[in-house]
């Protein structure tokens, strides 16, 4: 019996071994760049193109802020330089899509206000009034429902809160 539970140690120690040697097997082709890791599945090709595109218009996108960027410091317009930015940025504006060109644009101005609805207000948390969360707008009171003898304790703590 005692020959078997060395054995079986034995093997144990032999396989976690293998498990380490094929680990670092997979590490060094990873590191050196021959092969991927076992278990690893390839991109879809949608995805690995959609991938490509957006780099190149990535870079696009950075030229053309920086041609505009440009185009912003020189003071004569009508110079030779600011008609090659020009024409630049027309080609560019015009090779890459109108949401990314957007984007660029808004990028370039933002102090600019954006417009929609005008918010109100946030209401503020106002504390814990007989059990209950309380919220009010901005100094309001928790007053609602509270006995006499509620409001009158309620007045003499703000009054101790106020010296």
């Amino acid at each position: 019996m005692a020959k078997l539970g060395k054995v079986t140690k034995a093997l144990s120690e032999v396989s976690a071994a293998a498990n380490r040697a094929a680990r670092d097997a997979a590490r060094n082709q990873l590191r050196t760049g021959e092969g991927k890791p076992e278990g690893t599945g390839t991109g879809s090709k949608t995805r690995l193109d959609l991938g490509a595109i957006g780099a190149k218009t990535a870079g696009q996108a950075k030229t053309l802020r920086d041609k505009i960027q440009q185009l912003n410091r020189i003071e004569d317009k009508d110079s030779e330089k600011a008609q090659l930015l020009e024409n630049a940025i027309a080609g560019l504006k015009k090779n890459l899509p109108t949401s990314v060109v957007k984007k660029v644009m808004q990028s370039l101005k933002p102090d600019m206000n954006k417009g929609g609805a005008v918010k109100k207000p946030a209401m503020m948390r106002g504390g814990m009034v007989n059990g209950k969360a309380h919220m009010y707008a901005a100094g309001g009171s928790v007053m609602d429902n509270l006995t006499a003898g509620q409001r009158r304790m309620v007045r003499a703590m703000a009054a101790d809160n106020k010296k």
